[in-house]
Formats: C-alpha cells, structure tokens, sequence
C-alpha cells in the first residue's frame, strides 16, 4: 500500500512527461499537469484545495524576480541579433581565414561565442547554419562536422550564458543567483570548449579536407530561398544579422557588450544590471554605427522582446514552479532522493545520479525544459534536504 501511495504522489510526473511525448506543447501540457498534481495532493494530503494552490502560489511569489530577468534576457538576445554585436563575433571569427580543414573549428568557436552573447541555441543555429554548412559546400568541408559544430558550440551558451533562458530557469528552481551559478560553470565549461576546439581541429586533419579558402558573403549569397522563407518565419532577427555579415561593414568593436556582460558577471553584479547594461551598450553603439536608427526603433524592439517572453517562457516558468511547489507539498520526491541517497557515498556520487536523473528526463521528454520542470525539483529537494554548504 505504501508503495502504491509513493507511485500515485509521483504520477504527476509521469502525466507531464506523457503529455509531452504524445506532442503537446509545454504552454498547455505544464497547466494539465499541474491540475491533476492539485488533484492528487488534494487526495493524499486531505488537504483543502485552495489550500494546496496558495502553498503553490508561494513558489511563483518567491521568484517573480526571474520573471523580469527573463524579459531582459530576450530583449539582450534581440538587440545583439539586430545591432550589429552578433555580427561582428560572426566577422571577427571569419577574418582568421576558413578552409576545409578549420571550417568545423571555426564553425564551433563562433557558435559558442554567438550564443554566449544571445543566450539562445536557436537563434545561433539560424545564423551560423546558414553561412557555414554552405561555406563547408564550397570550400570542401564535411559537412556534418560542420553541422554538429555548429549545435555543439550552440548549446555551449545555451547552457552557460548569464542571459540563457535555460540558464534562468534552472536558477529558478535551484533558488540560486544566475550570476553565481555562471562563474561556477564558466571554468569547466571552457575547458569542455578547449577539448571539443582540439576534437575539431584534428578531426579536420584526419579526414584529409582541403586547404581552399571562401567569403562569408558568397555563403551568404548561395543560401537557397526556401531557406530565407524558414528564417523569415521562424528566426526574422537572423535574417537582419545574415545581411550585415553579408554587407561586411559592422565594425569589430560591436562585440564590446559581450564583453561588458561577462565582465560585470564575473565581478558578481546583479543578473538585471548586467542585462540592462547589454541592452543600454549595444543599442547605444548600434545607433552610433547606423543598425538602430531612432529612439522609435529601440522601444518597439524593446516592446517586441519582452512580448516574445511575455507570451510564451514567463508563463510556462509560472505553470512550471507552481507544479513544482505543488509537489514539494506532498513531498512526492522522496523515493527518488532516497533512492539516490542509497546510491551514493559522497557528494559527487549524488551530483552523478542527479546528472543520471537529468539524462534520462532529456531522453524521454526530448525537450531541456520539460526536463528541467520535472527533474529539476526532484534534484533541489535532494540537494536541500541531504548536501551542507
């Protein structure tokens, strides 16, 4: 009976992750579960409904801070895709000279920097796809080391930037300073960025490409139509960063405000100061350069961003850390902190079932954050209740 009891409180879970898979988006498969978990807390607890939703609701109020750092985050992705930061990291990494040997390297190392300063994955796939799996084309390149460069180094500053809204949410659930949590990470993460670059570069001596050299611009101007149709729909911000690439006069000096981001992070600044300063930098210095033309231009970009987040990621968060305080309430976690408490001698012997936990959400769910709504908490609670310091 006990056993049954443990696999009813966790059943939400399981709600969650089938409602995913059977191809609902997580804006209505986040508020479905977190229905039925009110509903099972209500039958295990006996507590009054309203009750459970207020103790929910607790968790939302705890971090309405996030909500705002998420809309800075996309206004900072918005203005660097658009005012000429993005491509001047694309450009920079261009003037080292690209042939089919270092295509797949460079490839990787624009990708990480790009995503760090946009804190998007997808947006750096819709700008450097394009340029370099048709740049690989023409230069002899192989372009599925291309390709997984180019995801490689995208995911890089997905998971690391100071601006990611993956990097936001996880903060949000672990109840820690997305600034901390970026100095932690930056030193290993490089040095997974270091050994990837080596895996790159080797790998381009070992398969024999050539040494032929080609233009950005003619990459650019080989992109098939239905290709622009895509970005136009899904990533239009991509299309105005591929232009000025194309164009090859944004001067180098735009990549100060990913600079300034890093800088101010490194020194513990607050997360919303450092946002509002890349904001504030790159739409000063696009206005200087000619890609922000009025005071019109900046506050409809503003606008637009915080729409972006507004309609989409701070909803979903809300639903997700409501669903998680819902089943903090009826400590449903607790086989599974258990389970991995048993599993483990020392600390890092628990960071590695939790890394376990994360993996098999990932793979199950095929989506980072329906993973991070469901394992996420499962971790905290584990971490909380059993690691001091």
């Amino acid at each position: 009976m006990k056993a049954l009891s443990m696999l009813f409180k966790i059943s939400p879970i399981f709600v969650l992750c089938g409602l995913v898979m059977s191809g609902f988006d997580m804006l209505m498969a986040a508020p479905l579960a977190f229905s039925y978990a009110v509903l099972v807390c209500w039958i295990v607890t006996k507590r009054k409904v309203m009750d459970v939703i207020e103790g929910a609701l607790g968790s939302v109020k705890d971090a309405i801070m996030i909500f705002f750092i998420f809309m800075m985050a996309y206004g900072v992705a918005a203005f660097f895709m658009t005012t000429g930061v993005g491509a001047a990291v694309i450009m920079a990494a261009l003037k080292l000279g690209i042939n089919g040997q270092n295509v797949a390297l460079i490839a990787f190392l624009v990708s990480c920097l790009l995503s760090l300063g946009t804190g998007t994955s997808w947006g750096t796939y819709a700008a450097t796809i394009p340029i370099f799996i048709w740049m690989s084309h023409i230069v002899g390149g192989d372009p599925v080391l291309t390709m997984c460069a180019c995801a490689g180094g995208a995911g890089f500053g997905d998971n690391v930037a100071l601006i990611s809204d993956t990097t936001i949410m996880t903060c949000g659930i672990q109840g820690v300073q997305a600034v901390d949590r970026f100095r932690k990470q930056l030193v290993w993460s490089l040095s997974c960025v270091a050994v990837a670059s080596i895996c790159f570069f080797v790998a381009g001596l070992v398969m024999d490409l050539p040494t032929s050299s080609a233009s950005a611009a003619h990459a650019i101007q080989n992109i098939p139509e239905n290709a622009w149709a895509a970005l136009e729909v899904e990533r239009p911000d991509a299309i105005d960063l591929l232009h000025q690439v194309e164009a090859g006069d944004i001067p180098l000096w735009m990549m100060i405000p990913v600079a300034i981001i890093v800088i101010l992070a490194v020194l513990r600044v607050s997360t919303f100061v450092c946002l509002a300063v890349g904001i504030v930098s790159a739409a000063i210095m696009g206005a200087f350069i000619g890609t922000l033309t009025s005071f019109g231009d900046f506050m409809q970009q503003l606008y637009d961003s915080f729409a972006d987040a507004g309609s989409w990621i701070v909803i979903f968060v809300m639903w997700v850390i409501a669903f998680g305080g819902v089943m903090r309430e009826m400590d449903a976690f607790r086989p599974l902190a258990l389970f991995c408490l048993k599993a483990s001698r020392k600390v890092r012997h628990l960071m590695f079932w939790n890394s376990i936990l994360c993996i098999i959400g990932n793979m199950l769910l095929s989506d980072d954050q329906a993973q991070m709504s469901t394992m996420g908490h499962i971790i905290r609670d584990i971490v909380d209740e059993n690691v001091e310091g």
